[in-house]
């Protein structure tokens, strides 16, 4: 039996990012952006998004395992799915920081480190 979209479950993760974008933006956008503004309303428990967005896609993650194509190629799978889009927007914010915040750009080695999205294990 092949595993069908659990439509529910987009909407979920869904509402969990709106509910992240909503913390950062009422919460964490005057401390990260040293700015004064004072958006009246604070969001702060959106941050459980993040929580919520991350327990989904593990199940789902274990969802699409269950395929019987095996685990190698759900591996490929990942790494075709993930690597293309991470890797497009490491570029655009690269090119973004030299040309506009060059004084926040990392340094090379950070963004080679980045590319690999091993930098937990990297101490990144």
């Amino acid at each position: 039996m092949k595993n069908e979209r659990i439509v529910e479950c987009d909407w979920i993760r869904a509402l969990a990012a709106l509910l992240v974008v909503l913390y950062h933006y009422t919460s964490r956008y005057p401390t990260l952006f040293q700015s004064n503004i004072d958006f009246k309303i604070s969001f702060t428990y959106g941050a459980a998004g993040v929580n919520i967005f991350f327990f989904l896609s593990g199940f789902l993650a274990l969802h699409s395992l269950n395929e019987k194509t095996g685990c190698v190629n759900y591996v490929k799978r990942r790494i075709k799915r993930l690597y293309p889009e991470y890797w497009m927007s490491m570029l655009i914010t690269t090119i973004f920081l030299l040309i506009l915040l060059h004084e926040l750009f990392p340094g090379w080695k950070i963004f080679l480190i980045n590319i690999s999205m091993l930098q937990g294990f990297c101490g990144i």
